[in-house]
């Protein structure tokens, strides 16, 4: 899954979202999202981790989609 957000590519950010088999989304690209602080509080929420400049989530066969869920609600809100 990929969210972007500018008109050119000199200023588009990226991020990318992948779930991983061993019940991880990574979330690499621009993790600049880390510097607003309603997206870093909503993280938290979610109990990310900082491994090697991605961010790491947790989660379960229950909590996957609405973990999803709050990772889109927040590249919207960042306008990703």
């Amino acid at each position: 899954m990929i969210y972007q957000r500018g008109s050119n590519e000199i200023n588009m950010s990226k991020i990318y979202i992948d779930k991983k088999e061993d019940f991880k989304f990574i979330i690499s690209g621009n993790i600049d999202i880390l510097q607003n602080s309603r997206n870093k509080l909503m993280l938290m929420s979610l109990g990310y981790e900082v491994i090697n400049s991605s961010i790491v989530i947790n989660y379960t066969e229950n909590s996957q989609v609405n973990i999803i869920e709050e990772l889109k609600l927040m590249a919207e809100r960042s306008g990703l």
